[in-house]
């Protein structure tokens, strides 16, 4: 009995925890040192259908890239030609104060700024000349890019609804983002900010700086539930513009390296299922990983009932032993 009344809570916490672990998160970093730029980021969302973009530039003034995304073939992430790079990641919902005198964007800023600027410094120029109310009314979402100079910056809302720039620390270190506002928010609630940043913080010299240290990085902060799932991670190395990706968080079992320069130079413009390129067994890995999450509020709500049965039987045998003793009791009078 006591056993099962265990077990039993701990099929109630798990139902009572599901709305928490269902909100939209990613988790992105960039951290640099005097030699290298790493940039990572786990793609936490609800929809398994991932895409790798290739986006070649067939215009002179522009630059190519390769993207991240979903089946509406939407950028959520990515590295252009020179290195820039950026993802980004959901935070509350924050109005945007109107600039009619500026620029009325065409496409979505963050977009033209990969295939305009080379660092992060131009992006912060250029995303300012826009007028983002009229992209939207209300933003959330803030983004995170990086340069293979070892600049980033967050852009996100403040509390007057102007974009604000959250940049790193000149020189050697970090910056982190996940799902509150930089600009206007504190991370004490976030523990995959707080287990990322302890991580990051133990770095100590350019030989820890390696593509192992920041895929344990991103693993220790991936997702799985019936809601949101880590559906793919990635580590660009910005200085040799090489992508490493990892499918549905397996990050032991396989790993994809991209060479953007190369990809880019076949100058063909692709959208490529991201599960197409692993293996068989990561795909099949994957696909029970996630066919399980699915599952599990079916089945804990099928314990729970069942368990709620078995102590109305177990009670109603309890009642009639109650009963049969009364009537002995009264007979015995």
């Amino acid at each position: 009995m006591n056993f099962r009344r265990k077990i039993l809570g701990l099929i109630i916490l798990y139902l009572v925890s599901i709305p928490l672990t269902s909100v939209l998160g990613c988790t992105i970093f960039t951290i640099t040192s005097s030699e290298n730029v790493y940039f990572g980021n786990n793609e936490d969302y609800i929809n398994p259908n991932t895409y790798l973009m290739i986006r070649p530039s067939f215009d002179a003034d522009e630059y190519g890239g390769i993207y991240f995304g979903f089946d509406d073939l939407f950028m959520q992430g990515g590295i252009n030609t020179y290195g820039l790079c950026f993802d980004t990641s959901s935070i509350p919902s924050k109005s945007l104060a109107p600039h009619p005198e500026r620029l009325t964007p065409l496409e979505w800023v963050v977009s033209l700024a990969m295939k305009k600027c080379v660092n992060v410094s131009e992006v912060i120029e250029l995303v300012q000349r826009y007028d983002w109310y009229q992209m939207h009314i209300a933003m959330r979402y803030q983004v995170h890019f990086a340069d293979a100079y070892g600049d980033a910056v967050v852009i996100s809302p403040n509390m007057e609804g102007e974009l604000a720039f959250t940049r790193k620390i000149a020189g050697n270190g970090y910056l982190l983002s996940t799902n509150f506002n930089l600009a206007t928010g504190n991370n004490t609630d976030c523990w995959r900010y707080n287990t990322a940043a302890s991580m990051l913080d133990t770095v100590d010299s350019e030989d820890e700086l390696n593509i192992e240290f920041f895929r344990d990085v991103l693993q220790s902060v991936h997702q799985e539930g019936s809601g949101v799932n880590t559906l793919y991670s990635n580590i660009f190395d910005l200085k040799n513009k090489i992508v490493y990706l990892y499918y549905f968080s397996q990050f032991d079992d396989e790993v994809v390296q991209l060479n953007v320069i190369e990809e880019l130079d076949k100058g063909i413009s692709a959208n490529i299922v991201l599960k197409n390129l692993f293996s068989q067994e990561v795909v099949r890995k994957a696909k029970v990983k996630y066919e399980l999450n699915q599952c599990m509020p079916f089945i804990a709500e099928l314990f729970f009932l069942g368990t709620v049965i078995l102590d109305l039987i177990c009670f109603s045998f309890i009642l009639i032993n109650l009963h049969s003793k009364f009537n002995n009791y009264r007979k015995r009078r």
